[in-house]
C-alpha cells in the first residue's frame, strides 16, 4: 500500500513538472527567435537561412518559412513546440537558455535540428 501511495506521488509530481515546464518554454518563447543553423540527417543545411519565427503571447506564430503568413496555432506540450501547420510540425525542445533555443525531432522521415537566436 506504501508502495503504491509512493509511486501515485512521483507521478504527480513529474506531471507538475512538467507542466510548470511547458508553461516556461512558452513564456520564454515569445518575441522573435532568427534560425541561425539548421541540420537535416546530422548534415548541415542551409534550407532555413535567413528564418525566423515570431511566437506571440497568444499562442500564435508567424514565420517566414511558412507558405501562408498568417498567424498559426502553437503549444509547448510534454517539452515538444507543437506548431498546427499543415505540415506536421512537433520538435523537442532540446534546450532553452536566454536567448538560445534549440529544436530536435523527427518531420517526416527527417531528423531535423534547428538552432535558434532571440532578437533583442
Amino acid at each position: 500500500m506504501k508502495f503504491k501511495i509512493l509511486m501515485l506521488l512521483v507521478a504527480t509530481a513529474c506531471i507538475v513538472a512538467c507542466k510548470n515546464q511547458d508553461q516556461k518554454y512558452t513564456e520564454e518563447l515569445v518575441g522573435t527567435w532568427d534560425v541561425y543553423a539548421s541540420m537535416m540527417n546530422n548534415k548541415p543545411n542551409g534550407f532555413m537561412k535567413d528564418g525566423y519565427f515570431t511566437f506571440k503571447d497568444n499562442d500564435m506564430v508567424e514565420s517566414n518559412l511558412f507558405e501562408d503568413p498568417s498567424p498559426i496555432p502553437y503549444t509547448v506540450k510534454e517539452g515538444k513546440l507543437i506548431i498546427e501547420y499543415s505540415t506536421p510540425f512537433q520538435l523537442n525542445i532540446g534546450s532553452m537558455h536566454n536567448d538560445s533555443l534549440y529544436l530536435e525531432g523527427k518531420m517526416s522521415h527527417y531528423y531535423m535540428e534547428y538552432y535558434l537566436l532571440k532578437r533583442k
